[in-house]
C-alpha cells in the first residue's frame, strides 16, 4: 500500500500561520532596520525549497516583502538544497542539482512576486 506523506491542508495552514506570525512581521522589522541604519543593516536569508514552493504555489505576499528586502541591496538568498536531504556524500551531482533547483525556485517565487 502507498502513502502519501504530502498534506496540502496542512501545508497551508502551516504558510499561512508562518506568514503571518513570521516572515511577513520580520519583513517589515529588517526594512525598518535597513532604512533606520542607512543601509548598513544587513542579512542574509537561508530559505528552504520546500517554503520556497509552497510560497510560489499557496501565498505570494512574503516573497514581495522579501522582494523588497532585496532591492534594497543589502540582503542576500542564499541557495540551499531544494529539500533537506543528506545527498552530498553520495552524490554531489545530486546535491548540486538540489541547490540548482533550490536557486530557481527562490528566483521564480520572489522576482515573480
Amino acid at each position: 500500500m502507498l502513502h502519501s506523506y504530502e498534506n496540502m491542508e496542512a501545508d497551508l495552514l502551516v504558510i499561512h500561520k508562518l506568514a503571518d506570525a513570521c516572515y511577513l512581521p520580520s519583513s517589515e522589522i529588517i526594512l525598518s532596520n535597513i532604512f533606520k541604519s542607512n543601509d548598513k543593516f544587513k542579512i542574509s536569508f537561508s530559505i528552504s525549497g520546500t517554503v520556497f514552493e509552497l510560497i510560489l504555489l499557496r501565498r505570494k505576499d512574503p516573497a514581495g516583502s522579501f522582494k523588497k528586502i532585496i532591492a534594497t541591496g543589502c540582503a542576500q538568498i542564499l541557495s540551499e538544497t531544494d529539500n533537506i536531504h543528506l545527498s552530498y556524500p553520495h552524490s554531489r551531482n545530486e546535491f548540486q542539482r538540489g541547490v540548482q533547483k533550490n536557486h530557481e525556485f527562490g528566483n521564480q517565487a520572489i522576482w515573480n512576486a
